[in-house]
């Protein structure tokens, strides 16, 4: 796998006045958990001590305002496009996890059929993921939501439904099972017991659309094939094809959880008043 180089440099502070200044960054990277690990704690500020608080400041406290970002020029347009999303237009933000009501009115009804089409944008499934983790890695968060929208567009398969399969197999990304995070596994697949603990996938994408194959081999037939090169090594485990069409058809086949499905409408309900 390419590896890629991760230089930040904060190279120039400007400051026009004494009371506001912009600050420019430079940025040459595509690692994203990297660039989002450091961003963060520069987001949560240490909170001043007592002692520090009966000080009288020495300068005006100045606020520093992302105005613009320097990007190298050998950086992919999709990861300029994120990390320009990322600083200058972020997710919103919950000091805590926010509360959906029991039942909720939904604006766009989902279908629950697997092979179908997602009605949510990118911003919905943020919003979704966000809500319920508000402090999860939102860099990588946006771009695995914008994977399963293109993973399950070309496979004509639910993204909406798969994007909240995902939640629910990895806690939110937080996982702490089996399946550890750098494996880019966000369905559980393959993950049996500590002998068989799941797949591990070289990138998100290749994660992404393993579970969205995955997915395929459940709610489709032997005469609808794959669009793109197979990568999920259990597809051909699936017997009978098209057995789960819906996501009832998951609760015991593909989890042994018989309340399954009833945890995966919760969420999509959730998802449908976005």
């Amino acid at each position: 796998m390419k590896k890629f180089r991760l230089l930040y440099a904060f190279c120039t502070l400007l400051i026009s006045t004494m009371l506001s200044g912009c600050i420019t960054i430079a940025v040459e990277t595509d690692a994203e958990e990297h660039i989002t690990q450091i961003l963060e704690t520069a987001e949560k500020p240490e909170a001043p001590s007592q002692d520090d608080k009966s000080k009288e400041p020495l300068l005006p406290k100045l606020e520093l305002t992302v105005t613009k970002i320097i990007l190298e020029e050998n950086i992919t347009e999709e990861i300029n496009r994120e990390i320009e999303e990322y600083f200058l237009h972020p997710a919103p933000q919950f000091d805590t996890p926010k509360q959906f009501p029991e039942t909720t009115t939904p604006s766009h009804k989902i279908s629950r059929e697997i092979y179908s089409d997602g009605i949510k944008k990118e911003k919905s499934l943020m919003a979704f993921f966000t809500a319920h983790c508000p402090h999860q890695n939102r860099f990588r968060a946006r771009r695995i939501a914008r994977l399963y929208i293109e993973e399950c567009a070309a496979e004509g398969i639910n993204s909406d439904i798969a994007f909240v399969q995902m939640c629910h197999e990895t806690n939110f990304l937080r996982f702490g099972n089996l399946v550890k995070k750098e494996w880019n596994n966000f369905c559980g697949l393959g993950a049996i017991n500590a002998e068989q603990p799941g797949l591990k996938f070289k990138t998100m994408r290749d994660g992404v659309r393993a579970h969205v194959q995955h997915l395929h081999a459940y709610a489709t037939t032997e005469d609808i094939t794959l669009k793109n090169e197979l990568i999920d090594p259990r597809y051909k485990y699936v017997r009978p094809r098209g057995k789960a069409t819906t996501i009832e058809g998951l609760a015991g086949t593909w989890a042994a959880d018989r309340a399954y499905s009833e945890k995966l409408e919760k969420y999509l309900c959730e998802l449908e008043g976005l």
